[in-house]
């Protein structure tokens, strides 16, 4: 968060609109809540609430506008580890981005096993990653998942000769509708069809219900 001003405004106009007052003490906890994420994602979560919320939203509904709900984010976080063992197997090393993926992997048995995963398992394999990934803090450290080459040259004491690690973005934090309207925002004049924010909301209405 860089425009204080602006998320006051915004913040206390979406408190008056509800019927609630927004102390110093509250103002401050939203403040602290909502400091590492963008402008343009704080205003189109505060531009949603004002839309669909009836009661005062909390800093944590606020922020599952913004990175979308635990269900979202461990879904994404699935199809990019099985698009990863797709595209780059068990012989390069990998970083996701997302700490989480990583310790999932571990505890599922490490990067080896898992590439290894046969696919009439995956449905019921999919089940204990979502549950495994959704119990994990979404701040969990990156931690690199070592791949045969890696582990090999290690072995043979060659340290010097071990690859870069693949890194994988970090996607699961980001599937709320308010990050995908903050995206659209900052393309803003590349979109064609769209003449303000309310009408990139509304395009969005429902965009993960199922």
């Amino acid at each position: 968060m860089q425009d204080r001003i602006g998320f006051v405004e915004r913040i206390s106009a979406l408190a008056e609109s509800l019927g609630v007052e927004m102390s110093e003490g509250k103002l401050w906890a939203y403040e602290q809540a909502l400091s590492d994420y963008s402008d343009p994602q704080i205003a189109a979560a505060i531009s949603i609430a004002l839309k669909t919320c009836k009661f005062f939203p909390k800093p944590v509904e606020l922020i599952e506008l913004i990175e979308g709900r635990k269900e979202d984010q461990a879904s994404l976080a699935w199809e990019a580890l099985l698009d990863t063992m797709q595209r780059v197997g068990t012989y390069q090393s990998i970083l996701f981005e997302d700490g989480r993926i990583a310790r999932a992997v571990r505890l599922l048995g490490g990067w080896q096993v898992c590439c290894q995963w046969k696919t009439e398992e995956l449905k019921f394999l999919r089940i204990d990653f979502l549950k495994v990934f959704s119990s994990l803090p979404i701040d969990t450290a990156p931690e690199v998942l070592d791949g045969i080459a890696a582990i090999n040259a290690s072995a043979h004491g060659y340290a010097d000769r071990i690859p870069e690690p693949v890194r994988i973005p970090c996607l699961s934090n980001q599937c709320g509708t308010a990050a995908i309207i903050a995206k659209k925002l900052d393309r803003m004049p590349k979109i064609t069809g769209f003449s303000s924010l309310g009408e990139i909301i509304d395009s969005q209405k429902g965009v993960f219900q199922e």
